[in-house]
């Protein structure tokens, strides 16, 4: 708008000054209240100038937060998905245990004495090695589920993420 009066007042200038014509005051005062429409316009927006700069500060600040937020998850998820596959392994590891341990307990409930009677503390021969003594074997899985840890902590963190 600015611009447009500005042409006109140019043009109404040269009109003036190079083809020496006559004023007309009724196009004065149409290019005066362009002017003051003009001004008021640019005065309105140049009071509304800070609000809109403090809003895009803090559109830009929250956008800069989303992005750092992003990279951080790009850079650690790999890691944390390495750490819960690791957690997997273990947990399939401490399973496929308590399995052959459940094998081992329920065959060796069902295996009869020379009695005919059910012998509730004999391990059975599915877990242990060829030669092993059954007992040995019975033990040797009972310390592969002892030496199973599982750390709360790091289990608790990785639900909550």
């Amino acid at each position: 708008m600015l611009s447009e009066v500005e042409a006109a007042v140019e043009e109404l200038r040269n009109e003036v000054v190079e083809r020496r014509c006559r004023v007309n005051a009724r196009e004065v005062e149409a290019l005066v209240l362009q002017l003051s429409q003009a001004g008021r316009t640019v005065a309105k927006l140049k009071g509304s100038y800070p609000a809109l700069c403090e809003e895009i500060r803090t559109v830009g600040a929250g956008e800069t937060e989303v992005i750092y937020a992003e990279e951080k998850f790009v850079e650690a998820e790999p890691t944390r998905l390495d750490e819960q596959l690791k957690r997997c392994r273990q947990l399939t590891a401490t399973l496929f245990t308590l399995k052959k341990l459940a094998t081992v307990q329920e065959a060796r409930s069902k295996t009869p004495t020379s009695f005919g009677a059910i012998r509730p503390n004999t391990p059975s021969q599915l877990g242990a090695r060829r030669g092993e003594d059954p007992n040995a074997s019975r033990g040797r899985m009972l310390e592969e589920v002892r030496r199973t840890r599982v750390d709360p902590v790091r289990r608790m963190e990785s639900i909550r993420v």
